[in-house]
C-alpha cells in the first residue's frame, strides 16, 4: 500500500496565535507540540490517521488540492483544544458541483473602528458533510459574495444557534440542516443555500 497522505497537497493552520513562534506549521511539529501540552487525549478521533486519509483518498485525487487542517481553539470549557480536519478548498467544491450539508460556520471579523467595534466580516470558515462520506470536512472563503451570503444567513438563523466567540467571531451550529452549493458568478465564487429545514 502506498502513502495514504499523498492525497494531501497542503497544510492549513487555524489558531496560530496559540503556538510559540518556534513551532513550524507542519503536522509533525504541530502534533508534537500538542502532545507535549496534553492536547491529544483521543488521537484516533482528533488526528487525520492513515485510515481516515485512505478513506478520503477513495473520493478525491491529488488534483483536488486537499489539505490537512490543524486547528487550535478554546473550547466551551475554556481550555485549549486541538483537532484535525480534511480541508477542501471552495474551488474544489465548485468543480465537484455537489451540494454539501453545513454543520457549522464562523464569521471572522477583519475590520474594526478605533473603539474596537466590528465594521466588516471578511472571512467565513465552515464545516460540512458530503453525501458520500462520514468525514466532516472544513473550508474557508474570503470572496465578497460568499462571505456576504453567509452573513445574511446568520441574520436569518435563530439566536439560540449563534454564539459569540473570542475576537468577535460569530459561530453558528446547524448540524447539517442547511444545504450549500458553491459555484462561480462571472469571476467570483458564489454560494446558494437550501433553507427548507432551517
Amino acid at each position: 500500500m502506498g502513502n495514504p497522505y499523498e492525497i494531501f497537497s497542503m497544510w492549513v493552520l487555524w489558531g496560530r496565535e496559540f503556538l510559540p513562534d518556534d513551532v513550524a506549521p507542519f503536522p509533525d511539529d504541530v502534533r508534537k507540540w500538542a502532545a507535549e501540552h496534553d492536547l491529544l487525549y483521543d488521537p484516533e478521533a482528533q488526528l487525520i490517521t492513515p485510515e481516515r486519509a485512505e478513506a478520503v483518498g477513495k473520493l478525491f485525487t491529488a488534483e483536488d488540492q486537499l489539505g490537512i487542517l490543524m486547528w487550535f481553539y478554546v473550547g466551551e470549557s475554556g481550555k485549549l483544544e486541538y483537532l484535525e480536519y480534511v480541508y477542501l478548498p471552495v474551488a474544489t467544491l465548485i468543480k465537484k458541483g455537489n451540494e454539501v450539508r453545513l454543520v457549522w460556520w464562523q464569521m471572522v471579523p477583519t475590520m474594526r473602528d478605533d473603539a474596537g467595534r466590528i465594521l466588516k466580516y471578511g472571512e467565513v470558515r465552515f464545516g460540512f458533510w458530503l453525501p458520500e462520506s462520514w468525514e466532516e470536512f472544513c473550508s474557508m472563503a474570503f470572496g465578497k459574495l460568499v462571505v456576504k451570503k453567509f452573513e445574511n444567513l446568520l441574520h436569518q438563523t435563530g439566536d439560540g444557534l449563534v454564539k459569540e466567540l473570542a475576537s468577535g467571531i460569530r459561530d453558528v451550529t446547524v448540524d447539517g440542516s442547511i444545504g450549500a452549493r458553491f459555484f462561480k458568478t462571472g469571476r467570483y465564487f458564489d454560494v446558494e443555500f437550501s433553507l427548507a429545514k432551517l
